[in-house]
């Protein structure tokens, strides 16, 4: 991804380039002379994000809102640094730092953090100086909105859709606001592997003389873009490891999607076509080592805490990290994997699985639990999704979590800041995606 730092003037200048329409969401602190600080926002200018709302919960130690304005209004804001601004019944200021800002690059559907945009984005990182010395305590209940349990449960709800469990360490950082500027002028907005081709869709309306690239261990092929349209690589050989789709112009890469990866992985938006096949994929799986996603077990665990760990602090890992994979009945090691089968009946050694990895990691992490025939022989599949901002934890004590992280196809106790980053709502992974609004 692009990367990089600017000041506060250029920022406004493109904002009053500008002419769309932009979505903000802000969390409001206690009034001050009957003007409440701005301790955290979000904004994207663009296309409605999804599940947007204007909304206003008010309570006792703080506000959340949603709002519309155009980008000239907000470059307004930026002025000076503190600006005022009418929310209905609320005033609120905007007081940033004088530091420089740092923008970042992504491509679209990148899955980073919390969101999921259509289209490439550039999202700009400041801060504000007014920052709540701890966070609001106690309950959060008012008759005119929403009641939590918590502050970092109404925080998370609010922002991210994302109704997060008390107790289990998520709290959120204040005092950032980050701008999305959605670019729809071009995206790659369909891409379907095939047996021996490569389809590709692409979108937008400053894409002519543009080029799409297929770059990967053994096929390099570069196709003209002329226009909104559909475009076809040739693969006699099937798609290779390590394969990339990029579109890309005279300032470099436009949008990109990764295809394949160890442990299956790929980006979001990337179809396969044909019969789905899980026993096939199980082999391929089982053929290829482990790596970084994904990790064979040779049989379920025994019953005491120690062998439950060996095995449910790689969930906690994949779950903390990029996601994974987890097989067993497969013996194995970073070379290749054997499919050695599972004694007992499939659906309840899938039930056994699922019912461990609700009972041991906390708070219950994003997977599907699925079994399958192999030969004659049971292989349960477990597939954890990619952290979206929260802490996992391994509870074999319920007093005691332990947390666990991923590092080169290896499970490692979590350190401090390794666990720090992971709710960081501005550090990588990126905190917005399709489920900011």
């Amino acid at each position: 991804m692009d990367q990089g730092n600017m000041e506060l003037t250029a920022v406004r200048s493109m904002l009053n380039r500008d002419e769309r329409t932009v979505w903000v969401k802000l969390l409001l602190g206690a009034p001050q002379d009957g003007i409440k600080p701005v301790w955290f926002a979000i904004a994207i200018i663009g296309p409605c994000p999804e599940k947007w709302d204007l909304c206003r919960w008010e309570y006792e130690q703080c506000t959340f809102v949603t709002v519309e304005m155009n980008t000239s209004d907000l470059a307004a804001h930026l002025d000076n640094g503190v600006c005022d601004l009418e929310f209905g019944t609320d005033r609120a200021r905007f007081n940033f730092t004088e530091s420089s800002i740092q923008w970042m690059r992504h491509a679209s559907r990148e899955q980073y953090g919390n969101v999921e945009l259509a289209w490439p984005s550039v999202t700009y990182n400041l801060c504000f100086e007014d920052q709540p010395r701890s966070l609001p305590g106690g309950y959060l209940c008012s008759m005119d909105a929403p009641s939590f349990p918590s502050f970092a449960t109404a925080f998370f709800t609010f922002f991210y859709d994302k109704h997060v469990s008390t107790g289990q360490g998520y709290q959120p950082t204040l005092g950032q606001f980050s701008l999305v500027v959605a670019e729809e002028e071009w995206r790659i907005a369909r891409v379907v592997v095939g047996a021996a081709s490569l389809d590709v869709w692409i979108e937008g309306s400053r894409i002519a003389d543009t080029r799409l690239e297929l770059n990967s261990a053994q096929d390099r092929e570069t196709l003209v873009v002329h226009g909104p349209d559909h475009y076809t690589f040739s693969l006699p050989n099937g798609l290779s490891q390590d394969a990339w789709i990029w579109l890309k112009g005279e300032r470099g890469y436009l949008d990109y999607r990764y295809l394949t990866g160890w442990g299956g992985r790929h980006s979001a938006g990337v179809e396969f076509a044909g019969p789905d096949d899980p026993v096939a994929d199980l082999s391929a799986l089982a053929a290829q080592g482990e790596s970084t996603w994904l990790e064979y077990k040779r049989e379920l665990p025994a019953d005491s805490k120690e062998s439950k760990r060996r095995v449910f602090k790689t969930v906690v890992a994949f779950a903390n990290g990029e996601g994974g994979t987890l097989l067993f009945g497969i013996d194995g090691d970073d070379d290749t994997g054997t499919i050695v089968g599972l004694t007992g009946d499939a659906s309840v050694l899938q039930r056994k699985v699922n019912d461990l990895i609700r009972a041991l990691v906390t708070p219950g992490p994003p997977c599907t639990v699925t079994a399958h025939d192999v030969d004659g022989k049971c292989v349960v599949r477990v597939d954890i999704e990619a952290n979206q901002g929260v802490i996992y934890a391994l509870t074999l004590d319920p007093n005691r979590p332990e947390y666990y992280v991923r590092r080169n196809g290896s499970t490692y106790f979590a350190r401090s800041e390794e666990l720090t980053a992971l709710v960081k709502p501005i550090s990588a992974p990126h905190p917005f995606g399709a489920s900011v609004f």
